[in-house]
């Protein structure tokens, strides 16, 4: 059944429809709008203008989303480093500092650090982990002349460890900030895009072509779906194939027979467009809008004495 509460919410926004799909089938329409043939009068030029404007905001907000990702995954990369220097240098000092001290029942030692380096570095969150370095840091201070040069170390690679954790914060607050704004960005289309559809299908009420003039909803749908339809047409018969217009599906067509045989389009039950005749042992590979600008059927036909084969793979 049909649900009208599509048109009030926007026709265009579904899990399989990307950003990037989305863009490029907005330009396509506005390309279409565009034609002087199919622009009577410039009816759609508002249209035209406030789609294009609409479909250019979504793609530069989509590649800044995509820039900010790059930059929080590098920043991630820094601050995992980072870390991981901090957390080599106080492992490989751990055993200094106990010598320095005289042993790991000294008093001083035991205070510097206090848990096993698993607890200390290891197994803590960042923010336990910063706390636990400034603690740390704190103590070389204190035992600064047991422990010469340790504080100093320390504080530079934590600054760089703390620098690269506010950077990476920073990083993912923009990436959040982008999906809204982009979402928003995309809602927007999708607004445009169905206010499109509904303008044109006004002025064609009734019309079979002017989807395909105006939309090519190939674009919005992954590619590459299969349909194989095999058969062994009888001699001098012809053969309809049922099929779902698109202009962008491609039929590939594989003659693996012994005779030629003609593949077409029809529309309503008659043929229309442009056919091809395939030798036995050839392919053709032609999109829909090779045969018409619309259809409903293909057609195998076969004009010989003797029966063929073939192999049709649907792939929109």
């Amino acid at each position: 059944m049909l649900d009208l509460q599509r048109f009030f919410d926007g026709l265009f926004l579904e899990k399989a429809i990307t950003h990037l799909r989305l863009v490029d089938f907005a330009r396509d329409n506005v390309r279409n709008m565009s034609i002087v043939a199919n622009n009577p009068g410039g009816i759609y030029d508002d249209l035209i203008t406030a789609t294009t404007a609409a479909a250019d905001n979504l793609a530069i907000l989509s590649t800044t989303k995509t820039t900010d990702k790059g930059s929080r995954k590098g920043g991630t990369s820094a601050k995992d480093l980072a870390r991981t220097n901090l957390e080599v240098y106080v492992a490989n000092r751990y055993g200094w500092a106990r010598a320095l001290f005289g042993g790991k029942n000294d008093p001083r030692f035991i205070a510097t650090f206090p848990s096993t380096l698993r607890v200390l570095i290891y197994n803590s969150s960042d923010d336990q982990f910063e706390q636990n370095i400034l603690a740390l840091i704190a103590k070389a201070h204190t035992y600064a002349t047991d422990l010469p040069g340790f504080e100093a170390a320390l504080i530079s690679l934590n600054n760089i460890f703390t620098s690269a954790d506010t950077t990476h914060g920073s990083q993912t607050s923009a990436v959040r900030n982008d999906i809204v704004t982009v979402e928003t960005a995309a809602e927007a289309l999708s607004d445009q895009l169905t206010d499109n559809v509904l303008e044109i299908a006004h002025n064609n009420r009734h019309s079979t072509t002017a989807k395909y003039t105006y939309f090519n909803e190939t674009l919005l749908y992954p590619q590459h779906r299969l349909e194989r339809k095999k058969g062994e047409p009888a001699k001098n018969s012809e053969t309809d194939i049922p099929i779902e217009y698109f202009a962008g599906k491609i039929a590939k067509f594989h003659n693996t027979g012994a005779v030629s045989l003609t593949i077409g389009m029809k529309l309503r039950g008659v043929k229309v467009g442009s056919s091809f005749t395939v030798e036995h042992g050839h392919t053709i590979r032609e999109r829909f809008d090779d045969f018409f600008t619309n259809g409903d059927n293909l057609y195998i036909l076969n004009e010989n004495d003797t029966p063929g084969i073939y192999q049709l793979d649907i792939i929109s």
